[in-house]
């Protein structure tokens, strides 16, 4: 019960946080997709047309997709049927957050990720994909590219499944 208050908690705080932060941004001058609508993540790189390439080839890849279609596919891999996207690889670009479960003693890792409207921010989570805990941390609210297997895994204190990104490494775009 104290994890799940905890976590309720962190997320809470994470999409207040990101509220307040990025508020004020836009992606004013960002390239438009095909229909005419900005991918959410542009804001983050200034214009479309910045994001760095992906360090590998990738099945879906977030950035490429105009606003509407990032919501569609988005909704699909984490709500709809995210069973059919297990073992395929993606991309995201958004705020670094993350956290220390004390009871567990363990660091939960989440890209921060906009929808089209920027009124409902969604996290996903992120963990090395050979289980190593990396020595630096980006800063809190950094803007990073993650790239990785979608997954999932059973958490026993919750009982039932979480999704998440296996990567091999995220870089910092920007620093906070």
């Amino acid at each position: 019960m104290k994890k799940h208050f905890i976590l309720s908690a962190v997320v809470v705080v994470a999409i207040i946080t990101v509220f307040i932060g990025y508020a004020n941004q836009s992606a004013e001058g960002a390239d438009v997709g095909d229909n005419g609508n900005v991918n959410p993540m542009a804001k983050y790189v200034g214009n479309q047309k910045n994001f760095p390439p992906p360090p590998f080839d990738v099945d879906i890849d977030f950035t490429a997709l105009s606003g509407t279609n990032f919501d569609e596919e988005f909704s699909n891999v984490m709500f709809m049927s995210p069973g059919d996207y297990l073992g395929k690889t993606f991309r995201l670009i958004g705020p670094y957050s993350g956290f220390l479960d004390e009871d567990s003693n363990r660091y939960y890792h989440y890209v921060l990720v906009d929808d089209e409207a920027g009124c409902c921010i969604r996290y996903v989570e992120f963990a090395w994909n050979d289980g190593r805990v990396p020595a630096e941390y980006p800063e809190e609210k950094s803007i990073i590219d993650v790239a990785g297997e979608f997954s999932r895994y059973f958490d026993e204190g919750f009982g039932t499944n979480f999704h998440y990104l296996k990567v091999d490494g995220i870089s910092v775009v920007r620093k906070k």
